[in-house]
C-alpha cells in the first residue's frame, strides 16, 4: 500500500503516487492518521520522515530531505525519484533498447522532477515575458482540487490527477530516452563529415545540442521532413538560451518570400518557403537543399570576407 496525506493535493504528491504506481501494483491510501500510515508499504510526503532504506520518502520535516548538488532542495517526488528512477525508466522502456537508465533517468530529473521539487518547496520557477505567467504542470494538477465554491471531495480528481501524470511522467522518460539514443547516432554522423560546415543527415535525428559543441564549423544541417520534403536549418551557436543565437541566418533577402520570389533569388525551382526569422528553410528535394544550403554558405563566407 502506498500512502500519502489525505485532503488538497499538489503536484508533488500526486507525482510520487504516478511514479511508484509505474513499478509496483499497490493500491493508495490517503490518510493523516499514523495507525493507518503504519500499515503502509510506502510513505510518500507524510509521516515526517526520509529515510528510503525503509521506503519513507517526506521533505516536511525540520532541516527538510538535502537538496543537489546546484542547490534545488528535494520534495518527496525528487526523493522517491532519486531511489527509484532508474527503475521505472527502465518499466517504461524495456529493454528493447541498449541504453543507460541512469542517464535516462538523470535527464528526467533535470527537465521534469527538479522544476516539480522546487514548486512544491516554494520556488518561483517560471516567468515569462513582462513577468507573464506561465502554466506549469503544477498549476495543471493544482486545478484538479475541488473549487472553494465546491463541495470538498477530493480522492476522485486525485485519482484523475495521478492517470494523467503517468502520461506526462511516461512521455517525458520516452522523450529524454529518444535524445540519449540519438547522441551516439549523431556523433557518428559528425564524424563521417568532419569539418563540414553543411552537414547531411539521411534522417531526422534530434541534434540541436550536440551539433553546436561538437561541430563548431558546421553552419547549416540539412535534413528529411516527416512529409517527404527537405530542410536547411541555420546552426545555433550554443544550446539553452544561446539556442536562439544564430551561427550563419539564412540570408536576409530570402526569408519571408513566396515562393516564387524564393526560387528567383536562389536560381532554384523547388524552393518551398524560407522562414521570417532565417532559422530554417523547405525545398522539396535533397539536392535542392543541399544547393541552397552551400549557396547560403557561400553569401556568408563573401559577406564575412567584406567585413
Amino acid at each position: 500500500m502506498i500512502a500519502t496525506h489525505d485532503g488538497p493535493f499538489h503536484t508533488d504528491d500526486v507525482a510520487c503516487v504516478s511514479a511508484l504506481q509505474l513499478i509496483c501494483d499497490y493500491g493508495v491510501i490517503r490518510t493523516r492518521d499514523p495507525k493507518k500510515l503504519e500499515q503502509a508499504n510506502i510513505l510518500v510526503d507524510v509521516g515526517g520522515e526520509y529515510d528510503p532504506s525503509n521506503d519513507l520518502f517526506d521533505h516536511h520535516q525540520k532541516g527538510g530531505a538535502g537538496a543537489r548538488e546546484n542547490g534545488v532542495s528535494y520534495a518527496s517526488f525528487g526523493l522517491v525519484w532519486k531511489k527509484y528512477g532508474s527503475y521505472i525508466c527502465k518499466e517504461v522502456l524495456g529493454e528493447e533498447y541498449k541504453i543507460d537508465f541512469d542517464q535516462v533517468a538523470k535527464l528526467v530529473d533535470e527537465t521534469l522532477v527538479q522544476g516539480i521539487d522546487a514548486r512544491d518547496n516554494g520556488v518561483k520557477t517560471h516567468i515569462g515575458i513582462n513577468n507573464a505567467n506561465v502554466y506549469s504542470i503544477s498549476d495543471i494538477i493544482s486545478a484538479f482540487n475541488p473549487n472553494w465554491f465546491a463541495i470538498p471531495s477530493f480522492d476522485g480528481p486525485f485519482f484523475l490527477a495521478v492517470e494523467l501524470f503517468k502520461v506526462i511522467l511516461v512521455n517525458e522518460i520516452r522523450s529524454q530516452a529518444g535524445k540519449v539514443l540519438a547522441e551516439n547516432e549523431v556523433l557518428d554522423i559528425l564524424k563521417s563529415q568532419p569539418e563540414s560546415k553543411v552537414l547531411i543527415f539521411p534522417k531526422y535525428v534530434p541534434w540541436a545540442n550536440l551539433v553546436p559543441i561538437h561541430a563548431k564549423q558546421a553552419l547549416y544541417v540539412v535534413f528529411p521532413d516527416p512529409t517527404g520534403s527537405w530542410r536547411v536549418q541555420a546552426v545555433p551557436v550554443g544550446i539553452g538560451k544561446e539556442s536562439f543565437d544564430l551561427k550563419a541566418p539564412l540570408p536576409d533577402n530570402w526569408r519571408g518570400k513566396t515562393q516564387k520570389e524564393l526560387s528567383v533569388l536562389t536560381n532554384c525551382q523547388e524552393v518551398i518557403f524560407c522562414h521570417n526569422a532565417g532559422f530554417i528553410m523547405g525545398a522539396k528535394t535533397y539536392e535542392s537543399a543541399l544547393y541552397c544550403a552551400n549557396l547560403a554558405v557561400q553569401l556568408h563566407d563573401a559577406q564575412m570576407s567584406m567585413k
